[in-house]
């Protein structure tokens, strides 16, 4: 595990500004049926920072500014 502290931070079109960030190999977990297409967790310092939209049914999400 390794924390980073990112300037700038790009998750498709949005910039998010001075996160920290928490690098963590997944592969132990995958291992116990993690599924392996999750690329990132998004915690509560970047989940609160904006607006997301999530479609389940599509598999679809999106976010834009508050």
């Amino acid at each position: 595990m390794k924390l980073y502290s990112l300037s700038k931070l790009r998750i498709a079109d949005t910039i998010f500004h001075n996160v920290h960030v928490l690098g963590i190999d997944f592969s132990p977990i995958i291992e116990q049926g993690f599924p392996k297409d999750i690329k990132f967790i998004a915690g509560y310092n970047i989940i609160t920072k904006k607006n997301w939209y999530f479609d389940y049914i599509n598999k679809l999400w999106a976010v834009d500014d508050i």
